[in-house]
Parts: structure tokens; sequence; C-alpha cells
């Protein structure tokens, strides 16, 4: 199994992991697992790159803005280096490029994520001058990955892993589904707690007479009820 481990993503850094993974397959390598965690320095153009060592054909990422044409980046498979398995750890310290290079390589069933949710950071940003020569940056448009999720928006994680339920655990044990015996007694017990606790309240001595004397008629009134229910 072989073991990249990518701290930053830049023109030399992909030039650099496209011999690495040509070493480690030269030396038998069956596996490959890419370390994406905390590698938050890298242009969206890096990641697309750093994408196409891995994937031989599908879409890679779009870019998509209220102002800003749909663009696409499509694999080329005359760039395609490996076909080995691959897994690719993230956390929330992954950002920029190297998330648009996990979701493509997740979007298009290449590599399976492990780890934590990413950051959320692949979007197109441009500098607004102000009056006062000042500068803010907005971000204008966002990468998509291949199956339409903005990453800046849902970030990129992995796909939630469900085993499949058996026929013996299939059927699950509800309240309905219980003992009737059982039933019975919970259906007593819950039904003894609501009646104790609306048992009527002692506190009216401090009422007037004629307040008092309509608070005692309405507990008579509430203690009979209570009596019939009993």
């Amino acid at each position: 199994m072989g073991y990249l481990e990518i701290g930053a993503l830049t023109p030399d850094q992909v030039k650099q992991t496209a011999d690495d993974i040509r070493q480690l397959q030269k030396d038998g390598a069956q596996k490959l697992v890419v370390d994406l965690r905390n590698c938050s320095i890298g242009a969206p153009e890096d990641g697309i790159a750093f994408a196409t060592l891995f994937l031989a054909s599908g879409r890679i990422t779009y870019l998509k803005g209220q102002k800003v044409p749909e663009q696409d980046f499509d694999a080329d498979p005359g760039k395609a280096i490996t076909t080995l398995p691959l897994a690719v750890l993230v956390n929330h310290g992954t950002a920029g490029g190297a998330e648009i290079a996990a979701a493509a390589l997740a979007g298009n069933k290449r590599a399976q994520l492990v780890g934590e949710p990413t950051y959320g950071d692949a979007a197109l940003r441009r500098a607004l001058t102000m009056d006062d020569g000042s500068a803010v940056i907005l971000s204008v448009a966002k990468y998509y990955s291949p199956d339409g999720k903005a990453i800046q928006d849902t970030r990129v994680m992995r796909a939630p892993w469900w085993p499949a339920p058996s026929r013996k655990s299939s059927t699950t044990t509800t309240a309905s589904r219980l003992p009737s015996r059982n039933r019975s007694s919970r259906s007593r017990r819950n039904w003894k707690t609501i009646r104790w606790s609306r048992r009527p309240s002692k506190s009216w001595a401090w009422l007037p007479k004629r307040s008092r004397q309509g608070s005692l008629r309405h507990q008579r009134a509430e203690r009979s009820v209570w009596s019939r229910l009993r």
C-alpha cells in the first residue's frame, strides 16, 4: 500500500505527486492512500490538476456564479497515471483545491472518502475596491461537485454507511408490538403519573373569601371527576 501525504497543493507538488505514484507502482503498491487532511493551501486549478492524475473520464467540477458563466472541467484521459484503488483522508482543515479534488474523486466513484467533513471554501473570489481605497473580497462564483452540490455550501463529506439489515433484524420491536401485559402495565403507570401530577392544589388559603369559595367549588368538582376516573 502506498501512502501520499499532501501538505499543500501547488503545481510543483502535483508534479512531485505524479512521480511518487509512478515510483510506488514500480515498488509493487496495490492500493493508494492520499492524505489531504489539513491541506488548505492550493488554488482550484491545482486541485483540478491533482484530480486528473487519478481520473481517466468524468467531470471533475464546474464553476458557476450569478454573473459568471458556467465553466466545466472534465478529466483528461492522457493525464491519468494510475488506476489503483484509492482512499482519500479529509478533515475540517481540508479546503480550497484539496476540496475540489476530494469531491471529484468521490463523486466519480474513484475513491472512498474517510474522515470528517471539509471546511467548505471552494469558490472564485474577486476584490472589490471601495472609494476610500480599501477592498472587499467577495465570492462571485462557486465550484460544484460532480453531483451538483456547491462545495462552499455543503462541504465535502463521506457518504453515510449503513449496514444492510438482515431478515431477523428487519422486524423492529415498537411499543405497539410489545406483549399485552407489558403494554398495559406501562399504560397504567403513565396514567397514574398523569393522574397524580394533576391533583388539585391546596394553595387557595391566601385568596379572599369570595374567591376562596369559588376555588373550593372548583376543587370539589375536580375531585369528583378524578373519583369517577379511578
